[in-house]
This record gives structure tokens, C-alpha cells and sequence, in this order.
């Protein structure tokens, strides 16, 4: 298992730690002349469970309208027009379409390919 923080706490606080995901990689116990002994939990925060409560902070944003707002600026910086997108399975030939095609893939976990709109063609008969 991979951890993204590592901490020592004692017997009073693990269970603090354990409540809010963390994991006892380790103990130590530590003997004291006379005083008895203390017990030290070395405890890791997974990696899955960081990947887990930032993917449901961004789903936050999203229910906040954040992915409309992000997608937006980014179109904006690439000079594009956001409303010209959809989601129609064409070619992601634009920065635009590859960052949003990359956004879906990387927080929803879905293959989803924008592509600019194209023009209704005009036939002249």
C-alpha cells in the first residue's frame, strides 16, 4: 500500500487517526525505568483515499457549475468559443477538446471526446 503522509501518535490519538482513514503501518513500544511503557502507532494515510476525498472535492465544484466555468476558461485562453463544443465522438483536434476530453477521462473515469462543432454545410442546387 502506498501512503502520502506518515505519522507517529500515541495509544490516545490513534483512534482519531484510524476514524479519519489512516492505517497502522507499525508499532513501537518504548519502555521507561519506572514509569512503565508507551506505545508509538506509525500510521499511513493511503494514497487511494487522497485520490478518493479530492476526487469528491472536484464533484463538489462540479455540482457548483466549476467543470462548465473551468472548460470556459480554458477556451477562452485557447481563443476558442466552449459553446461550440460537444461531446460527439469527432476528432479532438483543438487544446480545448484535448483538455476536456483528458478532464473526463482523468475525474469521471469515462472516455468522452469532444470536438468543436462543425458548420452546417451549404449545398447550392
Amino acid at each position: 500500500m502506498e501512503y502520502v503522509r506518515i505519522e507517529a501518535c500515541s495509544e490516545q490519538s490513534v483512534q482519531r487517526y484510524l476514524d479519519g482513514g489512516w492505517k497502522i503501518i507499525d508499532t513501537a513500544k518504548s519502555e521507561y525505568p519506572g514509569e512503565g511503557s508507551q506505545i508509538i502507532y506509525h500510521v499511513g494515510y493511503p494514497a487511494a483515499k487522497r485520490i478518493e476525498d479530492l476526487l469528491n472535492i472536484i464533484k463538489d465544484y462540479e455540482n457548483h457549475g466549476f467543470k462548465e466555468k473551468l472548460f470556459e476558461n480554458i477556451a477562452t485562453e485557447n481563443k476558442d468559443d466552449y459553446k461550440q463544443y460537444d461531446c460527439d465522438g469527432g476528432v479532438p483536434i483543438s487544446e480545448t477538446a484535448k483538455y476536456m476530453s483528458r478532464y473526463d477521462s482523468a475525474v469521471q473515469n469515462k472516455n468522452i471526446t469532444y470536438s468543436k462543432r462543425r458548420p452546417p454545410q451549404e449545398y447550392d442546387f
